[in-house]
C-alpha cells in the first residue's frame, strides 16, 4: 500500500468517526404559557423524536440564566451529526405535532452542539421523567486542558458523595457561542 492510499484510508476512517459521534440540538423557545407547551412536549416529543430520528429528548425549563422570562430549551440527541444535521421541522411528523401546540410561542433560537466529551452513564430516561442540568459556557484558549480536567471534576464529586452527578461537554456548530 502506497503512502496516498494509506492517507486516504486514514483520512475514510477519521471522516467515518467523526460523522459517529453524538450530535445535540437545542431549539430555544419563549412563551407566556411554559407549563402548557411543556405538557404539550410531553405529550408530541415521542412523535417528534421517532420524525427525526431522534435517540433522547426533553425539554428544560431555565430557571436561572434565560434572556427572558418563559424561555425553555427543547433538545435532542442524535447517534451522529448526520442524523442531527437532517432532523427537520418541517417533516411531516413534527409539522403533525407542532399544529396541536395551542400555546402562542417564539421561537427565538435553533443550535446544533457536537457532544465533544460524555462522562456520563448510559441514559436511561422514560417519558415523562425529570432531572435537573446545570449548564455553563466556558470559553477557553486550551480546549484541551480543560477537557483534561473535567474528569477530575466528575471525581472529587464522587469522592465527595455526589454519586449522582455526570458531565457533558458539548462544542457548538452553530449560533452565538
Amino acid at each position: 500500500m502506497n503512502n496516498k492510499t494509506l492517507l486516504a484510508a486514514a483520512s475514510l476512517v477519521a471522516t467515518a468517526h467523526a460523522v459517529a459521534d453524538p450530535a445535540m440540538s437545542v431549539v430555544t423557545v419563549n412563551t407566556a404559557d411554559p407549563m402548557g407547551y411543556m405538557q404539550w412536549a410531553m405529550a408530541s416529543g415521542p412523535a417528534i423524536g421517532d420524525a427525526i430520528d431522534a435517540e433522547l429528548g426533553g425539554i428544560c425549563l431555565a430557571t436561572a440564566g434565560f434572556f427572558g422570562p418563559g424561555e425553555l430549551y427543547y433538545w435532542h440527541v442524535f447517534e451522529d451529526h448526520a442524523d442531527a444535521m437532517s432532523a427537520s421541522i418541517y417533516s411531516e411528523g413534527v409539522v403533525k405535532e407542532a399544529a396541536k401546540l395551542e400555546v402562542q410561542r417564539r421561537v427565538t433560537g435553533a443550535n446544533l452542539y457536537s457532544v465533544a466529551l460524555s462522562l456520563a452513564g448510559p441514559a436511561e430516561f422514560a417519558v415523562g421523567d425529570t432531572f435537573a442540568n446545570w449548564n455553563i459556557v466556558v470559553s477557553t484558549d486550551e480546549p484541551g486542558l480543560y477537557m483534561q480536567q473535567l474528569p477530575k471534576i466528575i471525581a472529587a464529586a464522587k469522592e465527595n458523595g455526589y454519586d449522582d452527578i455526570s458531565l457533558n461537554a458539548y462544542s457548538t456548530l452553530t449560533g452565538p457561542m
